[in-house]
């Protein structure tokens, strides 16, 4: 009886092992199909799946049709995008960007819910991150401020104040200061300018929104 049941033990574990192990294969053959299609190293996709169990979804640009924000199957950039909780989904960009970077990544919070739902984290394969502001489509709308006028006004502060973009989605953009303006109050005033809800619907001064930035480190742009 005793041997039975080591018996039964040992081929229980034996097989729970075995459809694990195939478990495991299937989904590495699924990342991998994805980074494939997507042109992705089989190296990054890899070094993901230490950082998240969630499933990995091809990135789909937006578009604007009349107003309206839609994805179209055609305008597929190279990039993924995953599930990954707000609470340390900073941390996880900070902590992989100058790796994935280094290698022709961009990695970047593409949607923030602040708690309410998971954030989607992207990765992007570019040599420039700007592509990032392009397939998010960033604007501020409401102040007629077009994709391409976001863009370039990035890349003009960028020109002056270099910076990596971390975030970024349809009405919003974050990017953290490789070197921070010496006179943050008057680059707190170009900002307002450009981005005057980040103020009146969010820091309520320039003066505060400087301070803001001299702490953090980051620029963050927001159009209601």
């Amino acid at each position: 009886m005793k041997m039975l049941l080591t018996t039964i033990f040992l081929a229980t574990t034996f097989c729970a092992c075995s459809s694990s192990d195939n478990n495991n294969k299937q989904s590495a053959n699924k990342d991998y199909t994805l980074a494939d299609s997507i042109h992705f190293d089989h190296a990054i996709v890899d070094d993901l799946r230490k950082e998240t169990d969630s499933s990995f979804t091809r990135m789909v640009a937006y578009v604007d049709d009349l107003g309206i924000d839609i994805e179209i199957d055609t305008l597929y950039p190279d990039g993924l995008l995953f599930n990954h909780d707000g609470q340390t989904s900073a941390e996880l960009v900070l902590r992989l960007k100058d790796s994935f970077r280094k290698r022709g990544y961009f990695i970047f919070r593409a949607e923030q819910h602040f708690g309410y739902q998971p954030d989607k984290i992207a990765v992007l394969k570019s040599g420039d991150q700007f592509d990032i502001l392009k397939y998010r489509r960033t604007d501020g709308a409401n102040y007629s401020i077009s994709n391409d006028s976001v863009i370039n006004k990035l890349k003009e502060w960028n020109s002056r104040f270099p910076f990596e973009i971390i975030g970024a989605d349809r009405d919003m953009v974050e990017a953290q200061f490789i070197r921070k303006p010496a006179d943050m109050e008057a680059f707190a005033k170009e900002v307002y300018t450009f981005c005057p809800d980040i103020v009146d619907q969010g820091t309520e001064t320039v003066e505060r929104l400087a301070e803001e930035m001299k702490q953090s480190n980051v620029l963050y742009l927001w159009w209601d």
